[in-house]
């Protein structure tokens, strides 16, 4: 004889179909007994409710397994090598690679420190979540922790301050902040900067347009004002030859620009001027700060997260850095709001 519910008889069988519990049929209020363990002996402590055993408790309990407790002593020893181990960043991490279910083999991050020095000799863009997925493809790297790991920010350097991204950047591939600079992997310094990162920090800009006011004999005594004009503005008058050299590159836009300005008096928004004024910039940038790979990143449309790296190893003019940068994405630079220095935008994909 077979033993049956009053739920099955009554509920499912009577009325020849499933039957959903009334609300005021249903347990209200379950409890879950919790017991304490010492050597062999088990002592009741008390009952919870099972909402907050499930919300609260079971997380707990799933921390101090012995699993999770090895899983966080690999945690710490990784952002100690990345000098992250401050504040309330173990627990982030921690969580965050439980949570996605990530394998912590050495394995795993040596082969994705690879891939990320592979992305930077080529000056490819990538989607972090895709790169992480390349070395991790069953992890669930966009849950619910993402977004507290990646703005989770190292100690602050002897020069510099950390911004989102660089700690993240430097637990999947091994890497080190370094005491100057965002981050350094296998040797490669690396310069990270996301949207309104300023490059570096100028004398206020003075609205000086004496040299796009001025009427030229000819087309290249134009482009020479317009170089002059662009290299005072972003205070890098030292780098005018590779800026009229760009200019010239651009010949037919500068034109416009130029006489954009001497019909209307004033710059048109979004001007390529500071396009050319950003790039030299960000090439004076490299050789005062001496990071190896510039790496821009910015969130997309799609919510995704892309970064750009630009090896700058063998940069030795703009025209090789403008070519470098566009092959595959656009920079949009824009002036600081207080006047000193320019700043990056955005970088998005062609």
């Amino acid at each position: 004889m077979s033993w049956k519910s009053l739920e099955q008889v009554y509920l499912q069988e009577a009325a020849l179909k499933k039957v959903v519990k009334l609300p005021r049929q249903r347990i209200i209020g379950e409890k879950v007994s919790i017991y304490a363990k010492e050597k062999d002996e088990t002592e009741y402590v008390g009952d919870v409710s099972k909402e907050y055993y499930d919300e609260v408790l079971k997380k707990k309990v799933q921390l101090g397994s012995e699993a999770n407790v090895n899983l966080r002593k690999e945690v710490e020893e990784r952002l100690e090598k990345c000098n992250g181990n401050i504040d309330n960043n173990v627990d982030i991490w921690q969580n965050y690679m439980i949570e996605g279910n990530f394998d912590m083999s050495a394995d795993n991050f040596k082969s994705s420190e690879d891939y990320l020095l592979s992305l930077i000799s080529q000056s490819k863009p990538f989607y972090l979540s895709d790169f992480v997925k390349a070395n991790w493809p069953t992890a669930d790297v966009a849950n619910k922790y993402y977004e507290s790991a990646f703005l989770s920010i190292p100690k602050t350097p002897v020069f510099g301050r950390p911004g989102a991204g660089e700690l993240y950047l430097a637990y999947f591939a091994n890497g080190e902040k370094p005491k100057k600079g965002d981050l350094n992997v296998d040797g490669v310094d690396i310069e990270l900067k996301g949207p309104g990162g300023r490059l570096f920090k100028t004398k206020k800009i003075v609205d000086d347009f004496s040299d796009l006011q001025q009427d030229y004999d000819n087309e290249d005594d134009v482009l020479s004002g317009i170089a002059e004009f662009i290299g005072k503005a972003s205070q890098t008058t030292q780098y005018k030859s590779m800026i009229l050299d760009l200019v010239k590159m651009f010949k037919d836009s500068m034109l416009k620009e130029y006489n954009y300005f001497k019909e209307r008096s004033r710059l048109r928004p979004g001007n390529e001027f500071t396009y050319i004024g950003g790039l030299a910039q960000l090439y004076g940038y490299k050789h005062l700060q001496g990071f190896d790979v510039f790496m821009s990143f910015s969130i997309q449309k799609d919510g995704r997260i892309l970064f750009k790296p630009v090896d700058m190893r063998n940069i030795s003019n703009l025209v090789e850095l403008h070519n470098l940068i566009s092959k595959d994405t656009f920079y949009k630079f824009s002036i600081n709001r207080d006047g000193a220095g320019w700043s990056l935008d955005r970088t998005h994909l062609k």
